[in-house]
């Protein structure tokens, strides 16, 4: 299983760094990316055997190996951030779900402190462009 995920993250940083994909974190869980697509929005992607979503006309979370890709604004200097697009993929590429909110009616809030978000939040607004 070890060597699984070894091989697994090898192939996803190969292919991310290829496509100027900057690494926040690799481990056995999960593998985290993240690229800059405006002066105020970046992609972060999240490889992962515990993919979560919501299939269609269902309440029930189902659990896959996947990715996501998500798009996310950022206002740096009020500390809020707000998610514009969500996309889920199954291992093979498949697009298992889709989110997408007007850019005007994102719903930026504050950055939680020790949370992913606050993460993704100082990748993002404390970058070298």
């Amino acid at each position: 299983m070890t060597k699984l995920l070894l091989t697994l993250s090898f192939f996803v940083f190969s292919f991310n760094y290829s496509q100027d994909w900057k690494t926040i974190s690799l481990d056995d869980e999960e593998a985290v990316f993240y690229k800059y697509n405006t002066d105020d929005t970046a992609w972060f992607k999240t490889v992962s055997e515990n993919t979560e979503y919501y299939p269609k006309n269902s309440k029930v979370a189902k659990i896959v190996k996947g990715y996501t890709l998500a798009l996310f604004k950022f206002d740096c200097d009020e500390k809020k951030m707000g998610i514009l697009q969500m996309n889920v993929y199954s291992k093979e590429g498949k697009s298992l779900d889709h989110f997408e909110e007007n850019e005007t009616l994102a719903d930026m809030s504050y950055v939680v402190p020790e949370t992913i978000g606050e993460r993704y939040f100082n990748e993002f607004c404390n970058k070298d462009k």
